[in-house]
């Protein structure tokens, strides 16, 4: 007998989800590769090593910015124009980089990335979270960070490729915005009551009130574990391609091919997190992320052999997989139905201010010892954050129960 949670979402719901992964892919993934060439191309431009990193922890600043805000509007509101005009402005800010040349130009021109780029996705994930029944709900926050995985996989690949010929030209696979555009315009329709998640199925409603405590006013709980998860899992990719080039691999398709393996273990993972929530508490799966992130973190950063860091990179993948979808389903039900959507926003903020926040404490390890060692350091982080889950399982309570039945 067919049941609620055998409906599929509509199949233009369905690729929204699937190119607004692609979208948080791309604010990244072609650019760790090419950081290497960029910084030089850039090198006579004062701090422009440190500036060259922050192409990347500017998007993620633009995140932290931005993704609070269009959740906030996805409750009784089709959020319709939104995704829209943003797709527009993430291609056309994205394509810019094909001619600008200037660095800080360069900078700003990510911030507009990042801030367009979050108003997509954090309108669908808060559409996954707040409108369908929990066992979906794991299932498909888990696809959506699966198909980023196999989106960056792909790019990292391609991009190291194309990077190497001249890094300007990873700048072209920001077109695949017009195509979110047309999409989102199809999936989401206008009115207040149309939303294709909703439409897939009723809302079972997740609160728990009697497992996680209401929101009243600021969800601080959100906040941290959104800052701890993002520090571990989007950090690594700053640092990741200078220890490479401590140890001598420079070219970027080399440096492509170390994230590879991070990429493919954290879909696989991502994949399998609707499973996994079948067994395991919110809180046991942010300890097992933890803890083995820290772990491969560790040795990723001691390693000096091309090829052993290849296994380090994939088993911090798998680590670091369930950490997005878990943090988001954590959001969902932390607080009644009608904190969801904004509940959703805030920890996409906060998971991406982890990065920006823990690269100014790590620059000083890198700048003055190495790179490597601000690897092995975020372990250490990792390592400890695996302790507040621990021991507040009060806090992190979700035991599964939300959740049976094949996922």
């Amino acid at each position: 007998m067919s049941t609620d949670t055998d409906k599929p979402v509509s199949p233009a719901f369905a690729l929204l989800i699937i190119l607004a992964g692609m979208g948080s892919a791309l604010t990244l993934a072609p650019l760790f590769p090419a950081l290497p060439a960029i910084s030089k191309h850039f090198a006579d431009v004062p701090y422009g090593e440190e500036l060259v990193r922050g192409l990347i922890t500017s998007v993620s600043i633009a995140f932290v910015i931005g993704a609070p805000l269009p959740g906030v509007s996805v409750r009784g509101v089709a959020p319709r124009k939104p995704p829209m005009g943003s797709a527009l402005i993430f291609s056309l800010s994205g394509l810019a980089g094909l001619f600008i040349d200037n660095l800080w130009l360069l900078l700003a021109s990510r911030v507009l990335l990042g801030l367009s780029e979050t108003t997509v996705s954090t309108i669908v994930v808060a559409l996954i979270a707040s409108r369908l029944d929990p066992v979906r709900r794991d299932r498909w926050l888990g696809w959506f960070t699966m198909s980023i995985a196999v989106a960056a996989f792909a790019l990292l690949e391609f991009g190291g490729l194309v990077a190497d010929q001249n890094w300007r030209l990873i700048f072209l696979f920001y077109a695949v915005g017009f195509a979110i555009m047309i999409v989102a315009g199809l999936a989401i329709k206008a009115g207040s009551n149309a939303d294709p998640a909703a439409q897939a199925a009723p809302a079972s409603g997740d609160a728990r009130p009697g497992k996680l405590p209401a929101i009243s006013i600021i969800p601080f709980a959100v906040i941290g574990v959104g800052i701890a998860a993002g520090a571990v899992e989007n950090t690594t990719p700053i640092f990741l391609p200078f220890h490479l080039a401590e140890i001598g691999e420079t070219e970027p398709s080399r440096i492509a091919r170390v994230i590879l393996p991070n990429a493919a273990a954290l879909a696989l993972s991502a994949f399998l997190y609707g499973y996994i929530r079948r067994y395991l508490s919110i809180g046991t799966t942010f300890v097992a992320s933890f803890l083995g992130a820290g772990l491969s973190l560790i040795w990723l950063g001691w390693l000096d052999n091309y090829a052993w860091m290849l296994v380090a990179s994939a088993c911090l993948g798998f680590s670091i997989g369930t950490l997005a979808p878990n943090l988001y389903a954590f959001a969902a039900c932390y607080g009644s139905g009608q904190h969801q959507a904004r509940n959703i926003g805030i920890s996409r903020g906060a998971f991406f201010a982890g990065a920006p926040i823990m690269q100014l404490l790590l620059e000083p390890v890198a700048t003055t010892a190495s790179a490597g060692l601000a690897l092995v350091t975020l372990g250490c982080t990792s390592l400890l954050l695996m302790l507040w889950p621990l021991m507040n399982r009060s806090r992190f309570a979700g035991d599964g129960s939300d959740a049976p039945g094949p996922a």
